[in-house]
Order: C-alpha cells, then structure tokens, then sequence
C-alpha cells in the first residue's frame, strides 16, 4: 500500500521552516504574556489582600480611639487652592464631643456649616487652617457661649496622604 501512504503524505500539510519559527514564536509570546497577566493578577490579589487588612486594622484604631478623630476631605479648585473640606469619616469619641451623631456629620461640608455649635466650628478653623497652610497647626480654639468662655486646647495634626488621595486625619487632644 505505498500508494495510499504516499496519497496521504499529500494530504498533511507542509510548513516550511521559516513558518514554524514563526509560529512557534507567536505561541511564545502568547504563552509569556498568559504567564505575566497572571503574575500581575496575583500580585493586584496579594495588594488588595494587605490593602483590606489595613483598612481592617485602621478602622479598629479609628474606632477604639481615646483621641477624637475626623477625617476630611479636601476639595480643591481648578486653581488648586482648598476650596472646602468634607466631613468623610468621625469617630465615636468626636461624634460624642460634638453631640451630633457621626453619620450626621459626614458629609457636612465646611462652607455649609451655620456655626451654631462653637465648639465645632472653633475646631473647623483650626483643621482649615492647617490645610491651608498645609503644615500642622497647633492652636487653642476658643469659643464663648451666652453664659461661660471656654477655652478648647487642641493639637491638631493634619496628615496629608502621600498617595494624593485628598484626605486628612485631624486629631483633638
């Protein structure tokens, strides 16, 4: 049956070499580039793993506080200047400072603020300030109700977040 054989040879494609090399380059760096989405992938996983671990570790922190915190965040214009900041997050020990319940306070928004709690909005100048300034502020506040002046001592930190998220942690001790 040499016949059929050689029928059948002619039926199998031929590729020449220089079709092979190349072939076989392409499915190479297919093949590599399969293997680094992977890694990248995998990588992007173990980031976010850590990120939600932090998130998880920060929020136990900003939670259990002995210190009140606010977190705000700033918004800048098109000139770059700070044009307001935005109440993100408070924690329980400032929501009880303030007498206002934190998720009342979030999203209130400096330039919005009537100033009927003088205490709070002593602080909101200290916190603009040090924005501002884009330094930390060390200050005394002070706010006179219709019966006593008292004086609120504050150090306030403002830490700008070295990713450009916009958002500062300000701290009342």
């Amino acid at each position: 049956d040499v016949d059929e054989y050689l029928e059948a040879l002619d039926r199998v494609p031929v590729i020449t070499q220089a079709r092979l090399q190349k072939t076989i380059g392409f499915l190479s760096d297919f093949v590599g580039m399969l293997g680094e989405l992977g890694l990248s992938f995998l990588q992007h996983e173990q980031k976010h793993s850590l990120m939600l671990e932090s998130e998880r570790r920060y929020r136990r922190l900003f939670d259990n506080s002995a210190e009140g915190l606010i977190v705000f965040r700033v918004e800048r214009g098109a000139d770059g200047e700070v044009e307001d900041l935005v109440i993100a997050d408070v924690n329980p020990i400032q929501a009880q400072r303030t007498k206002v319940h934190g998720e009342r306070l979030v999203g209130w928004r400096l330039s919005e603020f009537d100033g009927s709690d003088e205490r709070l909005h002593a602080y909101f100048d200290v916190v603009s300030g040090a924005v501002r300034a884009g330094r930390p502020a060390r200050g005394t506040p002070r706010c006179t109700a219709r019966t006593s002046s008292i004086a609120v001592p504050m150090d306030m930190r403002g830490l700008s977040d070295p990713n450009g998220s916009g958002k500062i942690i300000c701290a009342r001790s």
